[in-house]
């Protein structure tokens, strides 16, 4: 529907489900309250994309982390971790002047991008890759690398984190006030969730350093 986000004619409210809150097509306006209504107190937070909606949109989105999980060895952080080639069986048949030659079933490759595809869906392509497991390869009962451990893993996440989260910050996209107005989403798997949370802990003790009026 409105912007590709999902119809809710449940109970013929006729709303556009954008994730954080419902969206009202007819009213031009949320049915809850800016969860960050704090950073714009000359609007109101009802008000959908500042009242701009002819050259504005709100995808709820800017940056997207990927955190992938253990590995058997690539170029860490790399995007090729999400990305996979599934064989699959379809029917094929040939003919010649109308004629049915031959048919039957063909197998043939075909590339899946998961990381593409939950970019798709939040709306958002500019991504960062980040190696969860700091260099992949952890068998059972490896406890001489700090990664081999949960906290290990949260630890160096939160050094990442700590390193990079000025710049990440830096780049978020701003309305004309200067004031953050996009968000962060973080995509883990496996053992790369504890060092996803050492990060997200980074970037909050980051953020709490910032003036008021940009903090997200």
């Amino acid at each position: 529907m409105y912007n590709g986000k999902e119809h809710q004619d449940e109970l013929g409210l006729n709303w556009e489900d954008y994730g954080a809150r419902m969206y009202d097509a007819a009213l031009g306006r949320w049915w809850v309250m800016d969860g960050k209504a704090e950073l714009y107190f000359a609007t109101t937070p009802y008000a959908y994309a500042l009242n701009q909606p002819t050259n504005a949109i709100d995808p709820d989105g800017n940056l997207v982390i990927f955190v992938n999980g253990n590995h058997f060895g690539f170029s860490a952080p790399a995007a090729s971790y999400w990305q996979s080639t599934q064989s699959v069986q379809s029917y094929k048949s040939y003919s010649f002047f109308g004629q049915h030659l031959w048919g039957g079933m063909e197998r043939h490759d075909v590339s899946r991008s998961f990381d593409g595809e939950v970019m798709d869906q939040l709306g958002d392509h500019n991504a960062r890759y980040y190696d969860g497991s700091d260099g992949g390869w952890h068998p059972g009962g490896d406890g001489t690398r700090l990664s081999a451990s949960a906290a290990g893993r949260s630890l160096l996440g939160y050094g990442d984190g700590a390193r990079d989260a000025k710049d990440i910050v830096a780049n978020l996209a701003r309305d004309k006030s200067g004031n953050i107005v996009e968000t962060i989403k973080i995509i883990t798997h496996s053992m790369g969730g504890a060092y996803g949370k050492g990060f997200v802990a980074a970037l909050k003790d980051y953020i709490k350093t910032l003036p008021k009026e940009r903090v997200i």
